[in-house]
């Protein structure tokens, strides 16, 4: 969010409060149980069984293993060392192709967006709490931060999806990965992704919530 917000005139400890409240409000255990009663309430047994059985798919199952690998601390050195490699070694386009649909079918690069956004608008307003030369933004202003943060993160967002993509399924044949984009297409997978996406934003917005309460008791404090 730095590449966003100019943060230069805040102390290290303000930036370190800051970084607190953020991970405090947007806590990973928080947002998952928010998501699960979320889901609970739109549950459709026939629906949620068809893709219980997509998800225990072979494939499905091979394909979470690499993305817990991929993202794992341990492959880190392996994932910049494949980034230096694409500098010099244009990936296959007809590869490049599948993965972007597989993105769009997943909706994975637009529901980062919107997590990001929340982030970020959450940011802009706490900022706005310990630097006293900056007011916090009206709504308008704040659909103006949106849309610009919008334009400048899918593009950025949309190439790390496919770097990522890139890395993470290098093992896997053409064919799998077209398998794969056929499971998303499913009906019932996109009834999934469609409810567990708006779940998950509406927790980000929760979260947000949450932030703006946590700072309102800490202007107060720094008022008395």
């Amino acid at each position: 969010n730095e590449d966003f917000i100019d943060l230069s005139d805040l102390s290290d400890d303000d930036i370190d409060t800051l970084r607190e409240l953020l991970t405090t409000s947007f806590d990973a255990k928080a947002l998952s149980r928010d998501v699960q009663t979320q889901l609970q309430a739109d549950y459709v047994p026939a629906r949620a069984a068809a893709v219980l059985a997509l998800l225990r798919k072979p494939l499905s199952r091979k394909i979470t293993a690499l993305e817990e690998q991929a993202n794992s601390p341990a492959s880190a050195q392996a994932f910049r060392d494949f980034v230096a490699d694409l500098a010099l070694h244009e990936p296959d386009p007809d590869r490049v192709t599948m993965l972007r649909e597989l993105d769009k079918v997943s909706h994975s690069t637009d529901t980062a967006i919107l997590i990001q956004i929340e982030i970020a608008k959450t940011l802009v307003q706490s900022v706005a709490v310990f630097d006293t030369s900056r007011r916090p933004l009206s709504p308008a202003e704040m659909d103006e931060l949106v849309l610009s943060l919008k334009d400048e993160l899918t593009t950025s967002l949309r190439n790390h999806v496919l770097i990522w993509s890139l890395f993470a399924y290098r093992s896997l044949t053409d064919s799998e990965i077209k398998a794969y984009i056929g499971t998303y297409k499913n009906t019932d997978m996109q009834w999934f992704m469609r409810i567990s996406s708006a779940a998950l934003i509406k927790a980000m917005g929760h979260a947000a919530q949450q932030a703006g309460v946590s700072i309102g008791r800490l202007r107060n404090a720094q008022q008395i």
